[in-house]
C-alpha cells in the first residue's frame, strides 16, 4: 500500500515537473513566436507605410506635374496670347507707318525746335548702342540719324548723305535753317533713276514685296519697299500674289541681304491694271516723227500742249527696203530750241499740302515702247555740264507722266526694231519742255 501511494506521489510530481517543463518551454517560445510575429507586423508595417508613402508620393508627383502642365499651358497660352497681341500691334503700326521724305525734312527745318514725337509715323531702324539712335531711310541719296534719350527734344537729327556717310547737316544747330538745308540737298544729291514697268506680285513680306517684270526690256526679280506709301488703301488691301501692276519705282543702289541679294527698288506709285487695258493708238502708218501731245489728266478740260520732235532717227519698211532719215536738234539744256511757251502746271491742294507733281497723259499716236523722261532744274538752262535731277524709263506701252513746276524735260521715244513687221518703221524721237 505504501509502496503504491509512493509511486502516485512519484507520478504526480514527474506530472507536475513535466507540466513546469512544458510551460516553461512554451513561456520561452511564446515570446519568441512572440517577438519573431512582432517584428514581421513592424516589418509588415513598415512595408505597408512605406509603399503608402511611395504611393502618396507618386500621387504628388502626379498633382505636381499636372499642376505644372496645366501653369506651363496657361502661360504659353498667355505668353502666346501676348505675342500675337504684340505681333499684331507691331504689324498694325507697320502699317500705319510712312517712309520719310526729304519734302517733310524741309518741312522740319523750318521749325525752332525739335522733337521725338515729330518722327512719329515714319518707318525707322533703331542701330543705338546706350543712346536711342534712329535711322530713317529717305532714298538713294541720303537718311536721317535721330539720336538722344527717346523723349522730348533730341541730341541730333543728321541729314547723312548716303555716298559719302562723312557728310551730313545738323537740323538742331542754330546755325542751320531750311536754306541751307537745301544747299545740302543740292550739293550731296545725285541723279535718281526710275523705272516703271507692267509686274506681277511674287511674294509679299513683312517689310517688302517680291515682284517679277513682264516686259522683255528690263527683266528680272526686284524687292520693293514703300509699297504701303505708293497704293491708294483700297488697292493695297487687295495685294495678294499673282497680281498684275504698273509700278514706278525709284532703283535704291544696293542689293537686299535679307532677300537673296536682289536689287532693292522703293515705289513711289503702283497702279493695279485690267485685263482689257486698251491705249487706242491709231492705226496709221507714221511716215516721219509725229508731234507730242500732253493734256493734264486732274483737268476736266481739253487744254493740249503740242510739242515739236527735236532730234531724231526714223527708219520706214517701203517695198522690203529700209528707209532712214536723221535730224539733229539743239541740246535740251540749250534755249534755243525750246517751245517760247512753257507748259503751266497747275497747283492742287492736298491734305498733305500742294502737290508735288502732276500726272500728265502723253499721245504720240502710236504709243512709244520705251519712253526715258530726263529732268532738269529750270535754273540749269544754259548750263550743258548740268545733270539730271531724275531719269525715269517707262517699259511697255504706257500713257501717263508725272511733272514738276519750273522743270526741264527731255522726252526721248523708241519704238523697237523687233515690232517692225507690225508698225512698218522703227525710231528714236527727242522732245524738250519746259514747266512753270
Amino acid at each position: 500500500m505504501y509502496l503504491l501511494m509512493a509511486a502516485f506521489v512519484f507520478l504526480a510530481g514527474c506530472s507536475k515537473e513535466n507540466r513546469n517543463v512544458t510551460e516553461t518551454n512554451n513561456r520561452i517560445q511564446k515570446p519568441q513566436e512572440s517577438l519573431e510575429s512582432q517584428q514581421a507586423g513592424e516589418e509588415n508595417q513598415e512595408e505597408q507605410e512605406t509603399q503608402e508613402d511611395q504611393e502618396e508620393q507618386r500621387k504628388i508627383e502626379k498633382v505636381t506635374a499636372l499642376e505644372t502642365n496645366v501653369s506651363m499651358d496657361g502661360w504659353n497660352e498667355l505668353n502666346n496670347s501676348e505675342t500675337e497681341d504684340e505681333n499684331d500691334k507691331e504689324e498694325k503700326d507697320d502699317e500705319k507707318k510712312e517712309l520719310l521724305t526729304l519734302d517733310r525734312v524741309l518741312e522740319l527745318s523750318r521749325k525752332e525746335k525739335l522733337e521725338w514725337s515729330d518722327f512719329d509715323g515714319y518707318t525707322y531702324e533703331d542701330v543705338g548702342f546706350g543712346l536711342y539712335i534712329h535711322m530713317y531711310d529717305i532714298d538713294a541719296d541720303f537718311y536721317l540719324l535721330v539720336g538722344g534719350t527717346g523723349g522730348g527734344e533730341p541730341m541730333y537729327v543728321h541729314l547723312v548723305s548716303a555716298k559719302e556717310k562723312e557728310k551730313f547737316i545738323d537740323l538742331v544747330s542754330q546755325d542751320v535753317g531750311e536754306k541751307e538745308v537745301e544747299d545740302f540737298i543740292l550739293e550731296n544729291k545725285g541723279t535718281s533713276y526710275c523705272v516703271s514697268i507692267p509686274a506681277h506680285v511674287k511674294e509679299i513680306k513683312q517689310d517688302g514685296i517680291l515682284i517679277s517684270s513682264d516686259t522683255d526690256e528690263f527683266p528680272g526679280v526686284f524687292f520693293v519697299t514703300g509699297v504701303r506709301d505708293a497704293m491708294s488703301d483700297e488697292e493695297f488691301w487687295k495685294l495678294k500674289g499673282g497680281m498684275h501692276f504698273r509700278i514706278l519705282m525709284e532703283d535704291m543702289n544696293r542689293k537686299n541681304v535679307e532677300n537673296g541679294n536682289l536689287a532693292e527698288y522703293r515705289a513711289k506709285e503702283m497702279i493695279l491694271l485690267s485685263d482689257d487695258e486698251d491705249f487706242g493708238q491709231e492705226d496709221i502708218l507714221l511716215l516721219s516723227a509725229p508731234e507730242l501731245e500732253l493734256n493734264n489728266a486732274l483737268s476736266s478740260f481739253y487744254d493740249s500742249y503740242i510739242v515739236q520732235s527735236g532730234s531724231y532717227t526714223w527708219t520706214v519698211e517701203e517695198n522690203g527696203e529700209e528707209k532712214q532719215e536723221v535730224a539733229c536738234g539743239a541740246s535740251p539744256l540749250d534755249e534755243t530750241g525750246l517751245k517760247k511757251e512753257k507748259l503751266k502746271i497747275p497747283n492742287y491742294s492736298t491734305t498733305d499740302g500742294v502737290m508735288n507733281s502732276v500726272p500728265y497723259l502723253y499721245s504720240t499716236k502710236i504709243q512709244p515702247d520705251i519712253l526715258t523722261l530726263r529732268q532738269w532744274n529750270i535754273a540749269d538752262m544754259g548750263d550743258n555740264q548740268a545733270k539730271e535731277e531724275q531719269v525715269t524709263v517707262y517699259y511697255g506701252k504706257t500713257s501717263i507722266v508725272d511733272l514738276q513746276r519750273d522743270k526741264l524735260y527731255e522726252f526721248t521715244a523708241e519704238w523697237l526694231k523687233r515690232n517692225l513687221p507690225e508698225n512698218k518703221f522703227y525710231a528714236e524721237v527727242s522732245y524738250t519742255v519746259a514747266t512753270e
